[in-house]
């Protein structure tokens, strides 16, 4: 079982910090199922299959590279500052969506900036844009922590916090595809159910 990350244990291992939730098992299995199929579609050794399969509701980044970014616009930004403020937002994120839930599907879709990232898309709900709110006011409330005087024009200027206010729900099944066509329909699950929202050490077990 994956520990709970600490900032300071993330700080100096400079591990990446995200808020995300694992699907349960039954639906861990469905979408390992579903990976397996779609990498025969598009090739295995074209397409790179991860099973850490997650939705990710807030991303922030490795600690060392977000702290150069924020010392940009806070010269005076101290390690210990940006520690606090690291343990601070990690958290309250704990808490976001502190219940199992499940979401519907809305199909597949390509993702990132190369539009080569397959994932399933998922429809927020209620909970989850609040969830997702809160989520970006604990972004903002810990650059302001670190000096940033206007969090939304730092969002905008790094790259790991640009989508801060997006609400865009997926699971990431394939990376580096090289095709435009996407998947059958007919192979998109109904809905996933999904573990609380946390934030885990990756170095851990």
């Amino acid at each position: 079982m994956p520990k709970p990350l600490e900032a300071q244990t993330a700080f100096e291992r400079n591990v990446r910090v995200y808020a995300q939730s694992a699907p349960e098992s039954r639906s861990q299995k469905r979408l390992e199922a579903l990976q397996d199929a779609l990498g025969e579609k598009y090739g295995r050794d074209g397409a790179k299959l991860s099973r850490n399969l997650h939705l990710t509701l807030m991303h922030l980044g490795k600690p060392r590279e977000l702290m150069e970014g924020i010392r940009v616009h806070n010269p005076d930004i101290t390690r210990d500052t940006f520690i606090d403020a690291l343990d601070a937002v990690i958290r309250r994120s704990r808490n976001l969506m502190p219940d199992a839930y499940s979401l519907a599907t809305s199909g597949f879709d390509w993702f990132g900036s190369k539009r080569e990232a397959l994932a399933l898309r998922l429809e927020p709900d209620e909970q989850y844009r609040e969830a997702h709110q809160m989520a970006a006011k604990a972004a903002e409330m810990f650059l302001r922590k670190c000096g940033v005087p206007d969090p939304d024009a730092y969002a905008r200027w790094d790259s790991n916090l640009k989508h801060m206010h997006t609400i865009s729900p997926h699971i990431t099944l394939l990376r580096s595809v090289k095709s435009e066509e996407l998947p059958a329909p007919e192979q998109v699950p109904s809905s996933i159910d999904l573990e609380p929202i946390t934030i885990i050490d990756p170095t851990q077990d």
